[in-house]
């Protein structure tokens, strides 16, 4: 089992870099207890921390430069649609870092996941969707809004 951190502050080279706080989070989310994050250069930079909650992440918005991650953390997009069947879930990227932090949400998650604004994060990582559906993901992209889903759950 992976292990939290106590403290993990951003700071400017050589410090832990602040554009890589969001992928932090979903990873301490998956670490056994609790995380703390602080952003020591932008507040308010945890916009993506509602859209992780939405999908089972236990993530306290403390202030608006700290976070408390709670974890281990089953990310599921189950929500049920008025059918009775699974619809999936739709969450955000709310710019580059933030939106790619939902994917790998996704990607160690079950379920069917549709991120808007898609193009923040396709903009700035090559061949992603080519990456993506190599790790297992099947992928639609329909204008700005990439589905995904992970065909590791059990129907």
């Amino acid at each position: 089992m992976l292990s939290p951190v106590a403290d993990l502050r951003t700071h400017e080279y050589p410090g832990f870099p602040t554009d890589l706080q969001a992928l932090a989070v979903v990873f301490l989310s998956q670490t056994n207890g609790e995380s703390r994050v602080f952003e020591t250069i932008y507040e308010g930079r945890f916009k993506y921390v509602e859209d992780l909650n939405k999908i089972g992440a236990n993530i306290t918005v403390l202030n608006p430069r700290e976070v408390s991650v709670q974890g281990p953390t089953l990310f599921e997009a189950l929500a049920i649609g008025e059918s009775g069947g699974a619809k999936g879930v739709e969450v955000c990227a709310h710019d580059i870092r933030a939106g790619f932090a939902v994917v790998m949400a996704a990607l160690v998650g079950e379920g069917k996941f549709t991120v808007s604004n898609a193009h923040l994060i396709d903009r700035g990582y090559e061949r992603l969707e080519e990456r993506l559906r190599a790790l297992g993901l099947t992928l639609k992209d329909y204008s700005d809004k990439l589905i995904m889903v992970n065909e590791r759950i059990n129907n």
